[in-house]
């Protein structure tokens, strides 16, 4: 996930539309379980590590844990192709690569996702 003029908390402070890029990977299995009328929830756990770039400097956390939940519908449009849309909540928490008492990175994202599927 990549996203563009993050909101930044720091203790009580709170900067909006920071003029940088934060990045997070995260690499993990997925369960996605299906009703009769294709409606589906997904978890997934996951290693991450997010990366924030500003003025031409870059910071990185270490590898921390994180998840993605979404619940979703797809519809049949023909005997092997479906399409669909999704709700995507995404959470990170990592301990900066800094420093020796280095503070934790905690980051959320939501998104809405299209899909088609080809069975």
């Amino acid at each position: 996930m990549v996203v563009t003029n993050p909101t930044f908390t720091s203790g009580s402070n709170t900067v909006s539309n920071v003029n940088a890029t934060l990045t997070l990977v995260a690499f993990g299995p997925e369960y996605t379980t299906y009703s009769k009328d294709n409606f589906y929830a997904s978890f997934s756990p996951a290693l991450t590590r997010m990366s924030i770039a500003a003025n031409g400097n870059t910071t990185d956390t270490n590898w921390g844990f994180g998840f993605r939940t979404a619940l979703g519908k797809e519809w049949w449009v023909s005997d092997h192709w479906g399409v669909g849309v999704a709700a995507h909540v995404s959470f990170s928490v990592n301990q900066d690569s800094g420093s020796a008492n280095p503070p934790t990175w905690t980051g959320w994202g939501a998104t809405l996702a299209f899909s088609a599927t080809y069975n």
